[in-house]
């Protein structure tokens, strides 16, 4: 079936500036119950995505102090949908990026 992809949209997200400490993101993370941020700029544009994933990869990883930004370690290439767009959009945004 080819939906809509609103159904899916949820309260849950949790949106932080891009320059807020990957220490005050995991707590952020923790205390939402999420296992990402969309990451936005003063203008409030997306400019990224940081998952727990990042986190215990390359701040912890690499021993990166918990004060660096999370600009530093957010993935920068990234789509975005519309709550009009449907699931076979998405779909193929996704095979097409892999």
């Amino acid at each position: 079936m080819d939906l809509p992809l609103n159904r899916y949209v949820h309260g849950g997200m949790l949106v932080l500036q891009e320059n807020v400490s990957v220490s005050d993101a995991a707590r952020a993370m923790y205390e939402r119950r999420v296992g990402s941020v969309v990451v936005c700029d003063g203008d409030g544009r997306i400019v990224g995505l940081l998952t727990d994933r990042d986190l215990a990869t390359q701040v912890l990883g690499f021993g990166y102090p918990s004060s660096a930004p999370i600009s530093e370690f957010m993935s920068e290439d990234v789509i975005t949908l519309t709550e009009e767009n449907t699931t076979a959009a998405a779909v193929r945004v996704m095979e097409e990026r892999g």
